[in-house]
């Protein structure tokens, strides 16, 4: 197949894009633009794995929420709004730095 594969979203109906039933040891994989960046999945209840060569950036209404990895640095995340921890608690942390960026 090439080119785009549309859905149609007219009508009540549910749409669905992936894989059911696959067999122990098996993976389904979507890329999204190149080889590198996909969602990845193994059947071994191992969690979806999202690939992305610059990171994964979260928006809503047009705005910025978090971006989890960058160009300069893979492991960063960044969030661009308030986190309401809903009377959770952070653990574990180091003490606090402040690193500049360069």
């Amino acid at each position: 197949m090439n080119g785009n594969l549309v859905l149609s979203a007219d009508g009540n109906k549910d749409r669905i894009l992936g894989c059911i039933n696959l067999d122990p040891e098996r993976s389904f994989t979507i890329p999204l633009g190149t080889t590198t960046n996909k969602l990845y999945y193994t059947f071994r209840r191992e969690p979806v794995v999202l690939y992305t060569d610059n990171g994964f950036l979260v928006k809503t209404n047009n705005l910025n929420v978090c971006r989890l990895g960058t160009v300069d640095d893979p492991s960063e995340i960044i969030f661009c709004k308030d986190v309401r921890m809903n009377s959770n608690r952070i653990t574990n942390l180091p003490a606090p730095t402040y690193r500049m960026k360069p």
